[in-house]
């Protein structure tokens, strides 16, 4: 019967021969193969070497992260690391925050906070995401939006959703700094009529389900019939839809 035993060290050796060189292994032979040609060809300039190392950033507890195809998730109390390439997209859903997490990476280019229990954005809340281009507050508690809360992302901010919330007005430095470039979704709030809110919504685009005459109806239902004649309806009247 053959022994198998003095086979297995020859099995082995193969195994490791057959495994690649380490890392470090390569990169000695890469400076070398470098070296030979700076020799060979001494005209040319001299290589340059560098290892670039992709930067991180560390997504916020409870949010999943995704950014140049890469995912991270972080459950429970250990954020997971995620390599940063571009925008990142946060997607914080339903994780029951009741403020805008501060740990948001700062690259951060989609942002989606929907059904939450958010009650208020406080001044310059966004400060630290100036690469934000889409803001998702749907489904929340919103009450009050302050003077500034967009300071820091409204010149990169292109679409914001305020749908679904407790907005009752909007003051127009609730808004300062976006432009009528910017979409916004404000169905489902149970809007009042006033001066303030049509002067808000004069410097957006409004979006969402239905048009301008659906919209004035769901913003000033208490408004008189018999057509344009009132200041509020006016303005409302040359919002862009």
């Amino acid at each position: 019967m053959r022994d198998h035993t003095s086979a297995s060290p020859r099995v082995s050796h193969l195994q490791q021969q057959q495994q690649p060189p380490p890392l470090h292994h390569r990169h000695h032979h890469l400076l070398l193969l470098l070296l030979l040609l700076q020799l060979l060809h001494p005209h040319v300039g001299p290589p340059i070497l560098c290892w670039a190392t992709r930067p991180t950033f560390t997504c916020p507890t409870s949010c999943a992260c995704s950014s140049g195809g890469s995912v991270g998730h972080s459950a429970g109390t250990s954020p997971v690391h995620v390599v940063d390439v571009a925008g990142v997209h946060v997607k914080c859903s339903g994780a029951g925050f009741s403020s805008v997490p501060e740990d948001l990476p700062a690259a951060t280019s989609r942002l989606l906070l929907d059904a939450n229990l958010i009650a208020s954005l406080p001044p310059a809340v966004l400060r630290h995401l100036p690469a934000l281009r889409e803001l998702d507050l749907s489904g929340n508690r919103l009450e009050a939006i302050s003077p500034g809360a967009f300071d820091g992302a409204a010149r990169s901010l292109e679409l914001l959703d305020l749908s679904a919330n407790r907005l009752r007005s909007l003051r127009p430095a609730a808004l300062a700094g976006l432009g009528p470039a910017v979409g916004m979704f404000l169905h489902g709030n149970p809007w009042h009529c006033d001066c303030e809110l049509a002067a808000a919504l004069a410097r957006v685009t409004v979006l969402g389900p239905g048009n301008r005459e659906e919209m004035k109806k769901e913003v000033a239902p208490q408004l008189p019939e018999g057509g344009p004649g009132t200041p509020f309806e006016d303005d409302l009247g040359s919002t862009t839809l």
